[in-house]
Formats: structure tokens, C-alpha cells, sequence
């Protein structure tokens, strides 16, 4: 039973991998779609920091305790969350701009061998 939750959860953080790489492609400017997997370990990067050595640090000073780092960051992911619902809309694309975002490099080659553009 363990391991069918383990795998459900690493099935559903894939998920929301790929949905996320996908909508970072889709809302960034052609110029700016190489930063898209700068941020990406730029941001899993600062998750591992505050999610172990921030809590580790504050939890040996008997600053914080695991329930309540936990709490803290639910609301936290709520309300970002929320905010991105609410803020955020989608940009519409202009007619001359082509469906797909530039991927550059291997990508680009691979999709039209494909594809067969």
C-alpha cells in the first residue's frame, strides 16, 4: 500500500511538472523561454534550502516545529496559489506569431523531423 501511494504522489509532481514546463513555455516571451529551466533549478534549488537546511536550522534552535513549518507552508502555497488564479490571465497570441514557442536547439529539429514540418 505504501509504495502505490509513493508512486500516486510521483506520479502527480511528474504531472505537475510537465504542466507547469508547459505553461512557463506558453506565457514567456520568445527571448525569455531559455530562462524558463534557469528558474526551474534556481527554484528547486531554494525548495531543498528552505524545505531542510532553513527548517533543520530553525527546528535545532527550537524555533519551529515540523506540524508547524508544515502549516506555514500550506498557507502559504494556498495563497500563492490563489493570487496566480486570480492575477494572472493568459495573453493572447497575435496572428503572426507562429502556435509554437521557439525551442530551440534539438527540439526545433526533433518536432519538425517528426511532425514533418
Amino acid at each position: 500500500m505504501l509504495t502505490a501511494m509513493f508512486f500516486f504522489l510521483n506520479f502527480l509532481a511528474a504531472t505537475q511538472d510537465i504542466a507547469v514546463d508547459g505553461w512557463a513555455l506558453t506565457m514567456l516571451q520568445r527571448h525569455n523561454v531559455g530562462y524558463a529551466s534557469t528558474c526551474n533549478s534556481v527554484g528547486q534549488t531554494a525548495g531543498y534550502f528552505l524545505g531542510y537546511v532553513f527548517f533543520m536550522a530553525l527546528e535545532s534552535y527550537g524555533l519551529v516545529t515540523l506540524p508547524g513549518f508544515l502549516k506555514f507552508w500550506a498557507l502559504i502555497f494556498m495563497i500563492a496559489t490563489t493570487l496566480v488564479a486570480v492575477l494572472k490571465s493568459e495573453a493572447g497570441t497575435d496572428e503572426s506569431a507562429s502556435d509554437e514557442p521557439d525551442r530551440g536547439g534539438w527540439c526545433r529539429h526533433t518536432s519538425s523531423v517528426v511532425v514533418g514540418e
